[in-house]
């Protein structure tokens, strides 16, 4: 089947190891394909022995869902000429500490720019390679028993740090030091962002089913006469911030690393010509911190136009100007 993109998908039960099929499994012509996704772990040894050693010419994006086989892995690269975009998204334990015995050929996958990996495979794909994205991942923790106490309760589903070293910090800027786009998920979830731990159906939630009694003849009476205007103050709220020696250390009690501190005050440098950072986690800063944040890392990357320190919450630079995301928030850095 000449198809140009291909994802292979299969639900694996947690408790069961998945089944691999033995007979190669013939879906797809290599030589139209431009977006491959593999995430059916079981099925993927199958696939690629139907494909044996042909090229993919045309191969761009490659996305692999669980990495197992280092060996297959390895292989199928040398037949990618053109992959730009590689993500995966798991790696097996057994695999990370195979890596020492394993070199990836200088001249496989030449123009990779798009790289989505542990922060153990980072030095893997560093050597003769653009890479000008780069997302740092873990593989997902083993799931957790649920504990006696947690039945016939709602709960939010346990979260793992992330926790990224001054070295780690360093080591990208040594690897990649051409890179434009940094993104760590500081922050994973095991199975899912809400689950219900218990025995038979969730709690009945109560809801309020009466109706209000509305009186449109009255209901714009007592409107003061301001707020009838249709004029409105078109003119954003712009804060001026100097940029400071240093950034104070973090006063939160959390268990994560104060890694912005790490990068503004220089204890952990970024590559020169960073251009987006996302470090994306659960952190909470006030104001004034977000702001002397943006101040110091606008002065050491002139690059940065994009900067994520907190979920969800994104500031773009246009020339001169900060803009937090969904705000009329702006924000301007002066020396």
């Amino acid at each position: 089947m000449s198809l140009r993109s291909f994802t292979i998908l299969a639900w694996e039960h947690i408790s069961r190891a998945p089944q691999v099929l033995q007979e190669p499994l013939r879906i797809v012509a290599p030589d139209a394909l431009h977006t491959l996704h593999l995430g059916a772990h079981g099925e993927i040894p199958s696939l690629l022995t139907a494909f044996g050693r042909a090229q993919f010419p045309h191969l761009v994006v490659l996305s692999w869902g669980h990495l197992s086989d280092l060996d297959i892995f390895l292989g199928f690269l040398t037949q990618c000429p053109v992959l730009e975009v590689l993500k995966i998204t798991k790696v097996h334990t057994d695999v990370i500490i195979s890596l020492p015995r394993y070199t990836l050929l200088p001249d496989a996958i030449p123009v990779l720019r798009d790289l989505t990996v542990c922060e153990e495979m980072l030095g893997f794909f560093a050597l003769n390679r653009p890479i000008a994205t780069l997302t740092i991942l873990k593989s997902p923790p083993r799931p957790i028993s649920i504990s006696p106490s947690l039945v016939n309760r709602e709960c939010l589903t346990p979260e793992v740090l992330i926790v990224p070293t001054q070295e780690l910090l360093t080591s990208i800027t040594s690897l990649f030091p051409h890179l434009q786009h940094l993104s760590i998920d500081l922050i994973q979830r095991m199975l899912g962002s809400v689950m219900y731990c218990g025995i038979g159906a969730p709690p009945r939630i109560s809801v309020d089913e009466r109706c209000p009694v509305l009186h449109d003849a009255d209901a714009f009476n007592d409107i003061p006469e301001d707020d009838l205007s249709d004029v409105e103050d078109s003119s954003p709220s712009i804060v001026r911030v100097q940029v400071p020696k240093e950034l104070e250390a973090s006063s939160s009690t959390s268990l994560q690393p104060d890694i912005l501190s790490w990068i503004c005050n220089g204890a952990a440098s970024l590559p020169q010509k960073l251009e987006v950072l996302r470090l994306i986690g659960n952190q909470h800063f006030s104001p004034a911190r977000e702001h002397a944040v943006i101040a110091i890392l606008s002065y050491r990357y002139p690059h940065l136009r994009e900067l994520e320190m907190e979920r969800l919450v994104l500031w773009t630079r246009k020339g001169a100007l900060w803009r937090k995301s969904g705000t009329d928030s702006y924000l301007e850095v002066v020396l």
